[in-house]
Order: C-alpha cells, then structure tokens, then sequence
C-alpha cells in the first residue's frame, strides 16, 4: 500500500492497487499520476490505479460479453438511465417512435442490472461519449456496436467507427438542458438535474489498452432491483400513491407521477428545474439517497 496521501473521491475509486513503479512516491488522482511533481498522462493501462464502479443495464443473454461494446454508468448515472424509463408508459403512448420504446436495454422482458468496477485509464486519454447500442441501426440485429462522430442521442446522422478510448458523457449537462412541452419530457430532463452522475462508453478495441474490467461484482434481474427501488420510494410518500385509484399500477399516470414527485419533485412534470431550485422536503430523495437506493439493490437481490 501507499504511503503518500491520496486524493482520490471516495465516491468513485474502490480501491488503488500497487503501481509498478519505483524510487518516487506516488500521488493517485483521478486520471493521472503525479510522481515527483510530474503529471504524466502517458502512462499505460497497466501502470493506471484509477478504479470506478459502474452500472449496466441490458438483456441477460449478453452477461458473458462483459461492458465491451456498451455504455455504462456511475451510481447516479445508471439511476437516471433506470429513472427515465419509468415513465416509458406515457411517453410511448404519446411518442410511439421514441428510442426508449424500442430500445432493447428499456424494453426487454429479460434485463439484468450488472455492477463491474473497471480500470478507465486516465482521465487525458478519454474522448468523445459513443452511442453503443444493440443493432440495428449502426450494426446487425441482435449486436452491440459502439459509433462515435455525431453528439445527438437522437440522430441517426452519419457515424464513424471509434477509437479504443474511454469515452464519458455527463448527464445533466446533456440531458438536463434538453427543451419540454410534455410532462414525460420534463420528468426526463428534471431527472437529469437531479441526478447527474456519468455515463461512460467502452468500446471493445480499446480493452487492454485504455480500459479493463477487474472485476464483476454481481449480476441481478432488473424486475428484484424494481421492486427494491419501487418498494422505497413508495413507502417514502406512501400518502401519494395511496390516493391513486390504483397504488400499485407502476403504468398509471397517477403513479408514475408519484414516482417522480417522490424522487424528484413535486411540479417536476411542468416546470424546468436548476440544481439550485431543486424540491426539499421530507417525501422527497435527497440525490445522495437515491445513489444508496439504487445500489442497494445489490444487497437485497439474489444474483443471476
């Protein structure tokens, strides 16, 4: 172990190993090495000790392919990915092209949430987010493909194969400023506020090199992880979803707003939140919470 302090944020790094390295002490920080008073973002993989913990949701027949190919996200990150989906009811109903009713990682009878902690080298070397889906349209049927070269989530605009670096796109600031007129797009952009956290984009040609999963901690069904985080959030504002003509109906307006009035706010649906005008109260998650939520279904749900 090291001697030196550290000053990694405890919120993201699990643990440091032993870098290969002699003669100087060595300061781990996120992204980089600092030995001696040099920064050198340089250094390879191997020689990387920056770990993360990440999230995964996806069909459980793809359990053996590790995050090669996908995007993942932190604690907050996968949450809001888990969060926006809530809604999918209404919005599919009122936007039946949107990419969440058809996206297999949403609409799968079969998804697992998966919990690595990976190696993403160091922060210098990381790119452009990719959108790494399960095809079509960028590959066959049935096939994980990461493609960079357009920033839209919702384009399908001319793309480009990727390069093997880690690529990270920050929730709030790309899903917290998108334009509202209904309530589904409000509880999707105000979630982002609420949340953020880090999606993170692996493409397989650069595992190795610029990122390596050390370890997979568990895999569990998303219906136990629902039932976990659906369970908290109704006991938590448990009046709201009792004047529901039907409190258990996770498909009912009625609840699906009490999902987000809970977890987000009340006016969630029609007002555009800012971090700093965010709902307090005592029927409403702190963010801090909900990231414990969100892994905590680890610890309740049985592994795949």
């Amino acid at each position: 172990r090291f001697t030196c302090a550290s000053t990694i944020p405890q919120s993201e790094v699990v643990f440091v190993r032993r870098a290969k390295m002699r003669g100087c002490c060595l300061t781990l920080v996120v992204g980089a090495l600092w030995c001696g008073g040099v920064t050198n973002a340089a250094l390879s993989l191997s020689k990387s000790s920056t770990l993360y913990t990440l999230y995964h949701i996806n069909p459980k027949n793809y359990s053996s392919q590790g995050i090669a190919e996908m995007d993942t996200g932190n604690a907050l990150g996968d949450l809001f990915f888990f969060g926006r989906s809530v809604c999918a009811p209404i919005e599919c109903a009122d936007s039946p092209h949107s990419h969440d009713c058809y996206n297999p990682e949403v609409a799968s009878t079969t998804l697992t949430i998966t919990k690595v902690v990976a190696d993403l080298g160091n922060q210098s070397s990381w790119s452009q987010y990719a959108k790494c889906n399960i095809g079509p349209p960028y590959a066959p049927p049935g096939v994980y493909k990461c493609v960079c070269g357009n920033k839209s989530h919702h384009s399908h605009g001319p793309m480009k194969p990727c390069t093997g670096a880690v690529g990270t796109e920050d929730v709030a600031q790309h899903f917290g400023t998108e334009s509202a007129k209904s309530n589904w797009m409000y509880w999707k952009r105000n979630l982002a506020v609420k949340t953020g956290g880090t999606w993170y984009s692996t493409p397989a040609v650069g595992e190795g090199k610029f990122w390596s999963v050390k370890q997979t901690i568990k895999q569990i069904n998303k219906t136990c992880a629902d039932d976990n985080i659906f369970g908290a959030v109704v006991k938590k504002n448990s009046e709201c979803f009792n004047a529901c003509a039907q409190p258990s109906n996770r498909t009912s307006t009625c609840f699906i707003g009490c999902f987000y009035n809970t977890t987000i706010g009340p006016g969630s649906d029609t007002i555009p939140f800012e971090t700093n005008t965010l709902p307090e109260g005592d029927t409403i998650f702190t963010t801090t919470e909900l990231a414990a939520l969100y892994d905590s279904s680890f610890d309740v749900c049985p592994p795949v």
